[in-house]
């Protein structure tokens, strides 16, 4: 990498510490607190109906500060992301959803 040039993914990828800083950084910030996606199906998640077409949003903020799926979620803590995540918790954590809402 020379002087004044960006750095772009596959530099991150020589450098694993900076990348978990990376990660720690976007988890704690939140830069897009939330997203919608649109249910292809009828489906229940933990007791929720969701119907077809309807508007799901993911509350990202949350996740990434929730407790249950970080410990000590306020604390600045890149070596976190030291373990491979497992394949539950990448489903649990990229698919998370919260309060369905229908727009038509």
């Amino acid at each position: 990498m020379s002087p004044g040039q960006f750095l772009t993914l596959e530099d991150l990828a020589e450098m694993p510490y900076a990348s978990k800083v990376v990660k720690e950084s976007l988890r704690m910030a939140s830069v897009v607190p939330w997203f919608p996606r649109l249910a292809l199906q009828d489906c229940e998640i933990e007791g929720f109906k969701i119907k077809k077409g309807w508007n799901v949003n993911v509350d990202a903020k949350s996740i990434h500060l929730d407790p249950n799926q970080y410990n000590e979620p306020s604390k600045f803590n890149p070596s976190r992301f030291n373990v491979s995540p497992t394949i539950f918790q990448i489903r649990f954590h990229f698919f998370s959803f919260v309060f369905p809402s229908y727009f038509s």
